[in-house]
């Protein structure tokens, strides 16, 4: 019987090209306390991206759309050398000492280590649209970053900015239902000189339109991120949003 994809991954599809070595490692699960549950064991993957990029992550989960359908999370190194991370939960990704290009795409529990080294990475943000037209956005997000590192917004396409300082970045969205956007905000702590930290705190409101028919639009501040929804509050893509009734 063949083997479905990711199966041998822990559920995490590798573009060809993109996974150099991966090793499976059986470690101790944690209470939020921090002591070690007696005797459990979870499986944890270490793999090896041909860029020497190393992701640490939990037995995946497939992606569903709003018709059901399943959609392995992905990882894929592109031509001009940046790598997607598409879906991931649970995950660590820790960069290398070279410039590196990274997508973070409708991750969930994820943190990115780029804080290590002199190096100038550039790391983009965005959702991923599945081939049904469901939209899974970031949630709960990490960054660590030197200065020098471009960094992006976690909460949409916006345009990466140079960052000033080493710090870090704590990306949260909270959900009423699956896909009912109700807050979202981003944290930046930044290491300025002689010991001092600068903590900021910027909310990406939603506004909230509601027409007639009972379909309404959910709109990021910024305006460049829209979610579209049934009158029964299911998530729909905006071809769907423009089309109905027809």
């Amino acid at each position: 019987m063949p083997k479905t994809p990711g199966e041998i991954t822990g559920g995490v599809v590798f573009a060809k090209g993109t996974l150099k070595n991966l090793e499976i490692k059986e470690v101790r699960i944690e209470d939020a306390d921090g002591t070690f549950k007696s005797g459990k064991k979870e499986k944890k993957y270490w793999a090896t991206l041909t860029d020497d990029t190393v992701v640490v992550y939990s037995e995946q989960e497939p992606l569903e759309g709003k018709n059901g359908e399943l959609t392995p999370p992905t990882i894929k190194r592109n031509k001009d050398g940046s790598i997607d991370f598409n879906g991931l939960r649970h995950a660590i990704i820790l960069d290398t000492s070279k410039n590196d290009k990274y997508n973070i795409m409708g991750c969930s529990d994820t943190a990115v280590g780029a804080g290590l080294g002199k190096d100038s990475d550039v790391i983009n943000a965005g959702p991923i649209k599945l081939s049904d037209g469901t939209i899974i956005g970031n949630e709960e997000i990490f960054i660590d970053y030197n200065e020098g590192d471009q960094v992006a917004g976690m909460y949409a396409a916006s345009s990466p900015e140079v960052r000033e300082h080493d710090g870090k970045i704590k990306f949260t969205q909270y959900y009423q239902g699956m896909k009912d956007i109700r807050e979202a905000y981003e944290e930046n702590y930044e290491h300025l000189e002689e010991g001092f930290n600068r903590a900021t705190k910027s909310y990406v409101n939603v506004t909230d339109e509601v027409f007639v028919d009972g379909y309404r639009i959910k709109t990021s501040l910024d305006g460049k991120e829209q979610w579209f929804y049934t009158p029964d509050g299911k998530s729909i893509s905006k071809e769907e949003f423009r089309n109905r009734g027809l």
